[in-house]
């Protein structure tokens, strides 16, 4: 038997266009991001699970005063789920279910502006007003000749609450117009990290007052040149319970384990700004109650720096395969898959690049044993996303 779902993401931001340049009154910043997600996981002849998954991330400004931005941002992460099941294979019943979450965040607030040449420092806050909204239905349809009723039950909820909202953060510019903001926000009092933001920003306007960094040829990316990097981590836990047993006396379970991963990843320049490289994935996590687990693969890519500037665009293709296997049960899972991103890499000195993807486009399929149906099942995936400074990393160059 095989399983098919498919998983289809679609998300465009819009980072901050803040500060119309000098941020003299007047000016403003539109800033935010829109995704819409949708996953279809089908069953044949069992069971259908769709779920649309639509967000908004927007916030704008304007410039009251020389230095003092007036705003307010609006956040919203909706879910939609419709879940279909046909249990008639066990003189059951058709199920059908329904949930709706809509979450809506607003948030006015002030900001205050300094600028030192390359960097600028803000200072703000305001409010956070939350307002939730959540639905369940779910309509049950009796099978001739069973005990099992028709019927269908709901549920709602509703909430609202307002918080104070404090934030610091600061802008590196890279170019005139492009800079890189960091953020650290407090959503209550006494003031504690509540979120900690890390993104680009492009600035509209005449002009800038920040000194644009003076550009290099990129040595970094000369042919014969190597470039690395790593990710590692990992972790260890432990998980205990105690239950009453039906003789009077108690049922006790604990389970500890660890995990670890290494991804290491080399190319080599085989010419001017393009690379050829090879990432492995491994990782292994183990349990005193649960089997050893071990996920190996490899991950070829190409990837092209597509100008000479310190701050240019880069393209980057790569296909990986990778096994998972238990160790003393016949599971395994085997994934195939390919990947494309376009993003933004900024060259720091002569051995350092920070790079950031924009676009992001993959596809995979996996195929693992059921135990439920003893049978390979096949399960595909595809995403399309598009964000503005989720995530860096750092490439060290020889």
């Amino acid at each position: 038997m095989k399983r098919h779902s498919l998983l289809l993401l679609f998300a465009v931001a819009v980072t901050t266009a803040p500060l119309l340049a000098q941020t003299e009154k007047g000016n403003g910043l539109v800033s935010g991001g829109l995704s819409l997600g949708y996953l279809s996981s089908p069953v044949a002849g069992i069971s259908t699970n769709t779920q649309f998954t639509p967000s908004l991330n927007l916030t704008v400004g304007k410039f009251v005063k020389d230095d003092w931005l007036l705003g307010v941002g609006v956040l919203f992460n909706g879910r939609f789920n419709k879940y279909t099941a046909n249990t008639s294979r066990q003189n059951s019943a058709i199920i059908d279910q329904r949930n709706h979450e809509i979450p809506i965040q607003i948030r006015p607030f002030v900001r205050h502006y300094w600028k030192f040449n390359q960097i600028q420092l803000f200072a703000g806050g305001g409010l956070t007003v939350d307002v939730n909204n959540s639905r369940s239905t779910s309509k049950t349809t009796s099978i001739p000749g069973t005990s099992l009723l028709a019927g269908t039950t709901s549920r709602e909820s509703s909430s609202l609450s307002v918080n104070p909202y404090i934030e610091i953060g600061a802008n590196y510019f890279l170019t005139k117009r492009l800079s890189l903001q960091a953020t650290v926000a407090a959503y209550s009092l006494p003031i504690g990290v509540g979120a900690v933001g890390l993104g680009l920003v492009y600035w509209t306007g005449t002009g800038s007052t920040a000194t644009q960094p003076t550009g290099t040829a990129n040595p970094q990316t000369d042919r014969g040149r190597w470039v690395v990097e790593a990710y590692v981590g990992g972790g260890r836990s432990r998980n205990s319970s105690e239950d009453p047993s039906a003789s009077g006396g108690i049922n006790s379970y604990s389970n500890s384990g660890y995990d670890f991963s290494f991804y290491p990843s080399v190319g080599h320049f085989v010419s001017k700004n393009t690379v050829l490289g090879l990432s492995l994935i491994s990782s292994f996590r183990n349990g005193n109650n649960t089997p050893r687990t071990q996920r190996l693969g490899v991950s070829p890519y190409w990837q092209h720096y597509w100008a000479n500037n310190r701050l240019t665009p880069f393209t980057r293709i790569g296909v990986a395969y990778t096994q998972t296997t238990s160790e003393g049960t016949d599971n395994k899972t085997a994934d195939l898959g390919a990947s494309g991103s376009i993003g933004l890499a900024y060259m720091v000195g002569k051995r350092f690049i920070i790079e950031t993807a924009l676009l992001n486009a993959s596809v995979n399929r996996q195929k693992f044993f059921s135990i439920s149906n003893n049978a390979d099942e096949i399960c595909t995936t595809a995403t399309l996303s598009g964000q503005v400074g989720s995530g860096f990393s750092l490439r060290y160059v020889m």
